[in-house]
């Protein structure tokens, strides 16, 4: 059966091998596993389907209707239960998937004798040795063949071969029945037959050699012919015997060779015999067991309630996994029984499957702890395939878009999402889909009564799905748009202070200044000034020792304030200015650069040096005794005393503002 992607894979067995097999069978007279799937398909399919078929032992893989290869279910669930095995591989195709084993399958044609093939399987590897066999039949077609079935396959031949030596061991004991009715009939050739009475005794002490009847079977009548069959037979019998002690050997070295626990078990629950593993896992010999009732090892309670219930039960086939206790280690076990002798007697066969049930528990473990690990993250994830369509949603700690697995799972984002913020998800989906490149998009969107701001970003994962991961942005948003309008505000108040406001590293730059630090030093945009100073030490200040004395003041005290001096303008002439500076540091202290606020105070400095000369010249014209007259008079004048008394409350700073 051949699936395609766009149909669920399906599962069926062939035709149940007849009851009865013969020495000569081959693989093909077996019950086959016909379970195929594309190598197309979703790893997630037959994932679904192991768990859905917990005895499937694999999976037949079709490129295009072609045999492709094999996928085992612990091949399958070694590499799922790796570091995000699952999330790496089960949204992926089976073709990704196969290209990560490492064993490659044992083929055998359906005409491979039961015998030979399980010489070949227990000659591989043991990482291969568990691995179903794939049997490629006459129509060229393949079928999957689990062990244990190839191994009570060999104990059923085994059965049988026995059966076959009791029917010649009846047919002998038939033939000697004829032989001394002959006998009793040809009395009167006594003396005739001692060579064949001879030869008889000689069969049965197994020293019979054919050429002693040579002689007697030369004779033309009945005595001869006699002599004949019997020669004949007793050969024919003799040879049965060692082709069955062959096989029987032959058999005995394969189930010893075996793996696997085998035992014999009678119809009342004794031992008939075990296999060299299974005496070898409790440190006894085979003997040991012979004649002893099941369930007499301690740690086997569950293996000899399985048996016990087998027995009585009218079921000629059963199998379970059971769990066996040896010391502080448990183990555990896929156990297949087969009754055969009508019934009379039982063979199990016991295959070890801890590393099996230990994968499947690590797997568990792993996907609960990457779901916890998912669900800790406080975006929304999605999976989405390249058409739009929600393949799985890992929802947030806060509910993001109302995004829940039942609302989204199978539906399209069109479905779901305005079309435009639709659009804008397919559009990041097929760009992370053809450059293989993380795609981020931002869009808004409104539940009628409030609107949000999302991020969106777009990982691929396969060839046709990414994952999308979502993020609310709205209070980012909101913090940017504020800082938007005081930037604005800012840039607003520095654009148009009458102050000049300045940034300058600490090697004597301007960094940063407004167009009225420009006025100021005579230039016609702030642009021009940082570009034409260079230096501020050399080119700005009219005292050489300026800078130096700044830097002594900021060093001191992180700050200058009402600092009071005179610098070079760009044509060369001199203004006075009052600078209040401080220094910007980071947070270890580092100083990082200077920024202040410059006033240009030339005016108000020129006021107070012609003040000043007025009164110095006022002195020097008038004598001393006019001046005192003339001081007496104005000191006695009213004009002199309302002056007097509005400088007494005036403070010069004041004055000059």
């Amino acid at each position: 059966m051949r699936e395609t992607p766009d149909s669920p894979p399906q599962s069926h067995r062939t035709v149940p091998a007849p009851d009865r097999l013969r020495l000569e069978a081959t693989l093909g007279e077996l019950p086959l596993e016909g379970f195929e799937i594309e190598v197309a398909c979703l790893s997630q399919q037959l994932y679904d389907q192991f768990n859905q078929n917990p005895a499937l032992p694999g999976a037949i893989l079709k490129r295009q209707g072609t045999f492709a290869g094999m996928m085992s279910r612990r091949q399958f669930l070694e590499i799922l239960s790796g570091v995000y095995g699952r999330e790496l591989f089960l949204q992926r195709s089976l073709a990704q998937l196969h290209e990560c084993m490492p064993v490659k399958p044992l083929i055998l044609a359906a005409s491979t004798l039961i015998s030979d093939a399980v010489q070949q399987c227990l000659a591989r590897s043991p990482d291969e040795m568990y691995e179903p066999v794939v049997v490629q039949l006459a129509d060229n077609s393949y079928k999957l063949l689990e062990l244990q079935t190839l191994l009570i396959s060999q104990a059923q031949v085994y059965k049988l071969a026995m059966e076959t030596l009791d029917e010649r061991n009846v047919a002998l004991g038939r033939a000697n029945l004829e032989i001394s009715a002959k006998n009793q009939q040809m009395s009167q050739y006594l003396q005739q037959v001692n060579v064949l009475t001879d030869a008889a005794a000689a069969v049965e002490n197994d020293a019979f050699d054919a050429t002693s009847l040579d002689q007697v079977a030369e004779r033309p009548d009945e005595l001869g012919h006699l002599a004949r069959v019997f020669s004949q037979m007793i050969q024919t019998v003799q040879l049965r015997e060692r082709e069955l002690e062959a096989a029987k050997d032959q058999l005995e070295a394969i189930l010893n060779a075996v793996p696997g626990a085998i035992s014999w078990i009678d119809s009342t629950g004794i031992y008939l015999g075990v296999n060299r593993h299974l005496a070898e896992n409790w440190h006894l010999s085979q003997e040991a067991f012979i004649g002893q009732e099941i369930g007499f090892l301690k740690g086997s309670a569950q293996f000899a309630e399985f048996m016990r219930e087998f027995i009585v039960s009218p079921q000629e086939a059963a199998s379970q996994v059971i769990e066996i206790s040896g010391g502080a280690t448990k183990k555990y076990f896929l156990l297949a029984a087969q009754k055969y002798q009508q019934g009379a007697a039982t063979v199990s066969v016991g295959i070890d499957v801890t590393d099996r049930k230990q994968a499947e528990e690590a797997l568990r473990q792993s996907e609960a702890r990457n779901r916890a690990f998912l669900k800790a993250i406080p975006d929304l994830i999605l999976c989405l395939r390249k058409d739009g369509i929600y393949l799985d949603v890992v929802e947030a700690k806060q509910n993001i878009l109302n995004a829940t697995r039942e609302n989204r799972i199978g539906k399209s984002v069109y479905d779901i999402l305005p079309v435009e913020v639709a659009h804008k998800y397919m559009e990041a989906i097929e760009r992370a889909i053809a450059t293989g490149e993380t795609q981020a998009i931002e869009y808004e969107f409104s539940d009628g009564a409030n609107v949000a701001d999302f991020e969106g970003r777009v990982v691929r994962c396969g060839d046709d799905e990414v994952i999308f991961i979502v993020r609310d942005i709205t209070d980012r948003k909101q913090a940017e748009e504020a800082l938007r309008i005081a930037e604005e505000n800012y840039r607003s108040i520095f654009e148009n202070a009458l102050e000049g406001i300045f940034q300058s590293s600490t090697d004597g730059r301007f960094l940063k200044v407004n167009p009225a630090l420009a006025r100021i030093y005579g230039y016609d945009s702030p642009e021009e000034l940082v570009q034409s100073i260079t230096s501020i030490d050399t080119q700005t200040y009219v005292d050489p020792n300026g800078r130096n004395e700044f830097k002594r003041v900021m060093e001191a005290s992180n700050a200058v304030k009402n600092r009071e001096y005179q610098i070079y303008r760009k044509d060369g002439s001199i203004i006075w200015i009052e600078e209040n500076t401080r220094a910007v540091r980071d947070k270890v202290g580092n100083l990082l650069y200077y920024e202040g606020i410059v006033e240009d105070i030339t005016e108000r400095k020129q006021l107070e040096a012609d003040l000043k000369q007025q009164l110095e010249e006022l002195q020097i014209e008038i004598d001393q005794q006019k001046r005192q007259k003339d001081v007496a008079q104005i000191t006695q004048s009213d004009y002199f005393q309302e002056l007097k008394d509005e400088l007494a409350g005036l403070e010069v700073d004041e004055f000059w503002r």
